[in-house]
Formats: C-alpha cells, sequence, structure tokens
C-alpha cells in the first residue's frame, strides 16, 4: 500500500528488501551485432523485455518488532511471497524470471 511504483533495478531490490529478501535483479536483451560480443546468447526481441530476480534457493525471513505485524510468524522459511509480490507489481509487458541459488 505504501509503495510508490517504478521500474527501475533498485526499486525491485528495495522492495524485496523490504519483504526480507536480499536480492539482485538481471537484465536481458537480444543479441545485436555491433553492441554485443561474441560468445553472448543469442536472444530474440523478445528478450528486449525480460529480467530476472536472483535470490538465495531458501530465505529465512523473521518477525522485526516495529516492523512486523501481528499475525505474522516468528520465521518463515521460503520464497513464495517474494515470488507472489514481485509477480504481483512487475511492469504488464515484461517476463519475470526467478533464479535460485
Amino acid at each position: 500500500l505504501t509503495g510508490t511504483g517504478g521500474q527501475s533495478k533498485a526499486y525491485f531490490i528495495g522492495y524485496a528488501a523490504a519483504l526480507g529478501y536480499t536480492v539482485t535483479v538481471e537484465e536481458y536483451s537480444p543479441f545485436r551485432m555491433g553492441q554485443h560480443r561474441m560468445g553472448k546468447p543469442l536472444g530474440d526481441e523478445g528478450w528486449a523485455h525480460t529480467w530476472a530476480v536472483v535470490a538465495p534457493q531458501t530465505t529465512i525471513v523473521s518477525f522485526v518488532m516495529g516492523k512486523s505485524s501481528t499475525g505474522e510468524p516468528l520465521q518463515a522459511w521460503g520464497n513464495a511471497a517474494l515470488q507472489c509480490s514481485l509477480e504481483k507489481i512487475a511492469p504488464a509487458h515484461t517476463e519475470l524470471l526467478f533464479i535460485y541459488q
């Protein structure tokens, strides 16, 4: 409810951090001669709107006084809340991938 919206890497990294997750964001683009080096993956135009969130395989989110709400568990394991939340706010024209390491 308090989010102002955004489409930058920093916005999504900050949004995930507010949920208790440490992530990075990777952006992809189609291969273009003169802009990419040999050996880079060949992608078609669909890659222009594809991005990925890289997160740990399993994240432990702990209850924090003053930040968490009544009814939240003391600890939660997994990335379901991260994935659901980011899919909900991702720009509609993009393809969001999740990479768990």
